[in-house]
């Protein structure tokens, strides 16, 4: 598992406060996948899609040495 920061892409005037967010997943395809579930489950019908969203490289936790909020 790998932790990824989900974001969305700005040109898709639908996005007003979904802006980004971390997910564990097994790779960047399943972080989108996740999140644009969420999102469609929050707006009650399939709004976005996975061509909405884009994900990072993988973070690694070890890169940080302190303590952080990531989201």
């Amino acid at each position: 598992m790998h932790i990824y920061e989900v974001v969305a892409l700005k040109d898709n005037i639908a996005f007003k406060g979904i802006e980004s967010s971390v997910v564990i997943a097994r790779s960047p395809e399943n972080a989108v996948r996740l999140v644009v579930n969420s999102c469609n489950d929050m707006a009650g019908f399939e709004r976005y899609k996975t061509s909405d969203f884009a994900a990072s490289s993988p973070i690694d936790p070890n890169d940080y040495a302190e303590e952080t909020i990531i989201n």
